[in-house]
């Protein structure tokens, strides 16, 4: 731990509730604890000291540390995994101005000093932390707190009129995706939710599945409301595509209900980041 300065490290410690400090910094704290408390100052040392990082995120980073921490029965703790702790709190410096991530980086730090949870933590976790915004950390939530881990999913299609498929030698089933592209929404507090970004930074992670599709019947009264919620966009889009033509090109929208869902490894990225 080079350039380590014991005064800098008193400062920033002195500035953290006593729950905290008894936790991670104190003589008091076990031995994990300490461990998790030294990681934390020699990570975010310097990057305080310079600015980079504001003293009240890393004091909130701390104090989910610590409240996560005291969650774990002493004989269910462990420091087994130092390398994924390091890993994990040098990857967290990257999303400090988001306290939501903060929460998520907490948890997967307590997750790696947890003997029922280090198995399923990978260092691939931290890097999707630091690779997602504010957006995809509320979106992979949504996943977690339905009951079935699954979400409904709306893809519209704009369909080609028959005319106008024949009188230019198209299939009768050609489409255009509207607005040029290929968007997908699920339905969030009754609103209309465009999650194609998120999907494509899940996906390529491989947390999700799209099941192209495949109804849920739990979803039902969902994909009603998606299409309703839907139906004046794509309108909108037909009407002013069709005058910009100056011909019936588009004739009405087609609507495909698919399922979002967690693959395994997924499953297990929510259990050990999302509190």
């Amino acid at each position: 731990m080079d350039n380590f300065d014991p005064n800098m490290m008193k400062a920033i410690s002195d500035s953290l509730p006593t729950s905290t400090k008894q936790k991670l910094f104190d003589p008091s704290a076990d031995a994990i604890g300490k461990g998790l408390g030294g990681i934390l100052m020699w990570v975010f040392q310097k990057p305080i000291e310079f600015g980079i990082i504001k003293q009240k995120q890393f004091e909130d980073l701390s104090n989910k540390i610590a409240k996560e921490y005291s969650k774990i029965p002493e004989e269910k703790r462990t420091d087994s995994k130092k390398g994924l702790m390091i890993k994990t709190l040098e990857s967290a410096r990257y999303s400090m101005d988001d306290e939501t991530l903060r929460s998520y980086f907490a948890k997967l730090l307590v997750s790696t000093a947890n003997k029922d949870s280090v198995d399923k933590v990978t260092p691939l976790f931290s890097t999707i932390l630091s690779n997602i915004g504010h957006e995809e950390a509320k979106f992979i939530e949504l996943l977690k707190v339905n009951k079935y881990g699954r979400l409904p999913m709306l893809e519209p299609s704009a369909l080609v009129s028959i005319q106008y498929a024949l009188k230019n030698n198209l299939n009768p089933n050609s489409y255009l995706t509207v607005g040029g592209k290929e968007d997908k929404f699920t339905i969030v507090n009754q609103n209309l939710l465009n999650v194609s970004k998120q999907l494509s930074v899940f996906r390529s992670f491989g947390l999700i599945n799209i099941e192209d599709g495949q109804d849920f019947n739990y979803f039902k009264k969902d994909y009603e409301l998606l299409q309703k919620l839907y139906e004046p966009i794509g309108n909108k889009f037909i009407s002013d595509y069709n005058k910009r033509k100056e011909d019936n090109v588009l004739n009405h929208i087609h609507y495909l209900n698919s399922t979002i869902s967690l693959t395994s490894l997924g499953k297990s990225f929510v259990d050990c980041v999302i509190p």
